[in-house]
């Protein structure tokens, strides 16, 4: 091999290293990006874990202040929060808030406290559609539902009497045996509800033309 040659040679193979070192150090750049992604999404994730864990827990905190109803509205609002944020988290806030309501009240009142009356708002915005939500036996005399969204809700044996239900979305509703006497029912839709055994006023059983499906089964949140 002449002299020109070789050093030709040996120039093309100074550059062919050249160029292959620069490409594994681009490659190594960029694994070295994708890896500080990859932790940063990771630490992401375990911070976002941790600051719902710790709100969860102070909402139960203080939806659990027995003589405090702000303390107990602020817990509802914090839950409410809290599934905006994590929406894998919604069927619990839902269970929570369902048993919140559900739970009896500590004193005699005429009508429900602003604490349950919030925590039934919440439900009505979370809800997915036709999620069921149960609220069986649930003391509500004097809530107000005017407008909300309770599709396929069990209000079995619940007490809505002297409620505004003026139009209310109760399509699909469980209410057998529920205490309607007294509510206002002005637009609301109970389209295939069940309302066998459902009381207004005088005790008159409420639409049983509109009530011919099964009840719904007891289980559920």
């Amino acid at each position: 091999m002449k002299l020109a040659d070789r050093i030709g040679a040996e120039k093309d193979l100074r550059v062919a290293l050249l160029q292959a070192s620069a490409g594994l150090l681009l490659i190594g750049g960029a694994m070295a990006t994708w890896r500080q992604v990859v932790i940063a999404q990771a630490q992401y994730r375990l911070n976002v874990t941790i600051r719902v864990a710790t709100a969860f827990t102070s909402a139960l905190e203080q939806i659990g202040a027995a003589e405090s109803i702000p303390r107990r509205v602020g817990g509802v609002y914090a839950l409410e929060r809290i599934a905006a944020e994590d929406p894998t988290e919604k069927p619990r806030v839902v269970g929570v808030l369902c048993a919140f309501i559900r739970q009896p009240p500590q004193h005699a009142m005429a009508s429900i406290s602003p604490d349950v009356q919030a925590a039934l708002a919440v439900l009505s915005r979370i809800k997915s559609p036709h999620e069921r939500i149960i609220l069986d036996e649930a003391k509500l005399r004097g809530a107000n539902l005017r407008g909300l969204n309770f599709e396929q809700a069990s209000f079995r044996g619940a007490v809505l009497a002297d409620a505004d239900l003026t139009g209310a979305s109760l399509r699909g509703c469980d209410l057998t045996a529920a205490d309607l006497r007294n509510a206002a029912l002005k637009g609301a839709d109970l389209s295939e509800a069940v309302t066998e055994e459902a009381l207004l006023s005088a005790g008159d059983v409420l639409g049983t033309s509109s009530s011919r499906r099964q009840p719904f089964p007891r289980d559920g949140l």
